[in-house]
């Protein structure tokens, strides 16, 4: 250092200066060395402390790794067995459930053939299901036998009928079902057995029957009648070559009553005598003689009868016949069947022996014919003494 009063030349100064600067630099490099290696020893400090950071959160969370780990392996595991359950026991298994399906389906239908049979009494049967040796096939047997080797037409029909209701019922579904005279080749007693079925079926589902067989119609309206079951009958008839198809619709062989039948041809006389037009006058005069026909045919049946025989039905009722008047008889079957002679040349599209008149009757005529059958009835009845009988 310098002191005052000792001051040196600056020549002497100059090498004191020069080291000094020397170690100024000396001391620069090395700081500038340390800021470097500081520079870069701070991101790897920092990579480690992140990395710390993240081994103490994988260390919370290493006990739910291990067990997905351990779940992974499972699931491995389990995939490779099921690879080898899937080529010998889950074909066996699905084959077993088949079967088993199969036996069931078969036993449902076993039990439903079997109460459609015994319902339409049909003949006793062994069932077999070849389904198993591959063919979609039923098979019957009558001790060994093929039912059409022992059976008639008629008692094929039925079991044929008995197997079709058994499958409708077992397959799942209710749609409606059509019938083409289901009775064909069949006795009274099967008939009515099958009309009786058919009618029940049709609480549960559509039955439409086609049928040309009349003592079938005639079962069919005789379970409606007993059991009032909601019933419509169609009429498909023809009015000669020209004309073809013609439906009447709830026309039975036998549903009408007397008392019914001369309520509608007492209206129908009535709307006769009110209509002014001529040409609709003479229809309504021909409808009103049409129902007339039609009560005599019933009352004869029901009432001079007693319905004894009925149309349409293979019974007589002899418990019936104790009823009938005897006696009064003779004048009733006379004036019915003369005025049922009359009425049947007027009416149009009948298929009768009698030649149409050919002077239209008027409505005068009309009435006078109805009033004349009522007479007759009153007379038969006992209502009304006869014209031959002898004053009191």
């Amino acid at each position: 250092m310098l002191r005052r009063g000792s001051l040196q030349p600056c020549e002497q100064l100059l090498p004191q200066l020069a080291a000094l600067r020397v170690e100024v630099e000396t001391a620069r490099g090395v700081l500038g060395e340390q800021k470097a290696s500081r520079a870069e020893a701070i991101p790897k400090l920092a990579a480690a402390i992140g990395d710390l950071e993240d081994r103490i959160k994988l260390a919370d969370h290493l006990s739910d790794i291990e067990r997905c780990v351990d779940n992974a392996k499972t699931a491995a595991t389990l995939t490779r067995c099921d690879e080898v359950i899937s080529r010998k026991v889950r074909r066996s298994l699905t084959d077993e459930l088949k079967r088993a399906s199969e036996e069931a389906v078969n036993r449902n239908f076993t039990r439903c053939f079997e109460e459609e049979r015994v319902a339409l009494g049909g003949r006793e049967v062994a069932l077999s299901f070849q389904g198993r040796s591959g063919r979609a096939e039923r098979k019957k047997l009558i001790n060994s036998h093929r039912p059409a080797a022992v059976l008639s037409e008629g008692e094929l029909k039925v079991l044929a009928l008995a197997d079709f209701l058994a499958e409708c019922r077992t397959n799942g579904q209710n749609h409606p079902l059509v019938f083409d005279d289901p009775v064909s080749s069949l006795d009274d007693r099967n008939t009515e057995r099958i009309a009786k079925r058919l009618s029940d079926l049709a609480e549960e589902r559509q039955v439409i029957i086609f049928t040309h067989d009349i003592m079938f119609a005639a079962a069919l309206i005789a379970d409606r009648q007993a059991s009032q079951r909601r019933t419509t009958f169609v009429e498909v008839s023809d009015s000669g070559t020209e004309r073809k198809g013609l439906i009447g619709q709830d026309v039975e062989p036998r549903l009408d009553q007397p008392r019914n039948l001369a309520k509608r041809t007492e209206a129908a006389i009535k709307r006769a005598k009110a209509e002014p037009d001529v040409a609709r006058k003479d229809e309504l005069i021909a409808e009103a003689y049409s129902l007339m026909r039609s009560w005599c045919e019933v009352f004869v049946e029901q009432e001079l009868f007693q319905s004894v025989t009925q149309r349409f039905r293979p019974h007589v009722m002899m418990t019936r016949l104790q009823r009938v008047r005897v006696a009064n008889l003779e004048d009733a079957i006379e004036v019915i069947s003369e005025m049922f002679k009359q009425i049947s040349g007027y009416i149009s599209g009948h298929s009768n022996a009698y030649r149409r008149s050919v002077t239209k009757p008027t409505e005068g005529k009309l009435e006078q014919d109805w009033r004349e059958l009522q007479k007759a009835v009153d007379r038969y009845e006992g209502k009304e003494p006869h014209p031959t009988s002898d004053p009191p």
